[in-house]
């Protein structure tokens, strides 16, 4: 009896207890790694936006300094684009432009102010990008 007592192992409980404890670990590492990816792709939407916006004030300051203050009237209402900037009817972009010609009552100032907001995962747009500057026509 004493040969049995003295035999060293691992029995099947230890076994399963230590596959449990692992497996608890590995939960909450795979937890930890899915968000992680989630934000990733919410960040990288955020951003994608806030560029759009970008580029779609320094296209009507381009557009100021080649054709004047007046081709900025009447851009956009709600449309579609891709991650680019182009027109897409598909696009998970949407990107309004607004112009306020005479600002606070100043002959010389425009207000041009671009929204920017997405469908993330399907959802409706929420939490748009705006991005507003305002023009002078003095050199």
């Amino acid at each position: 009896m004493s040969n049995v007592l003295n035999k060293k192992g691992i029995t099947l409980v230890e076994i399963l207890i230590s596959m449990t404890i692992l497996a608890l670990i590995a939960t909450g590492v795979m937890g930890t790694i899915v968000i992680s990816v989630e934000t990733s792709k919410k960040i990288n939407y955020e951003y994608t936006a806030t560029n759009l916006c970008k580029n779609r004030l320094e296209y009507a300051r381009a557009l100021i300094k080649t054709d004047g203050f007046l081709a900025l009237t009447g851009m956009e209402e709600d449309v579609h684009i891709d991650a680019l900037g182009e027109l897409d009817s598909e696009g998970e972009f949407i990107r309004k432009t607004s112009v306020d010609e005479n600002y606070d009552g100043n002959q010389r100032l425009t207000k041009v102010e671009v929204e920017v907001s997405y469908y993330y995962r399907g959802e409706e747009p929420k939490n748009p990008v705006i991005m507003t500057t305002i023009y002078t026509d003095v050199e």
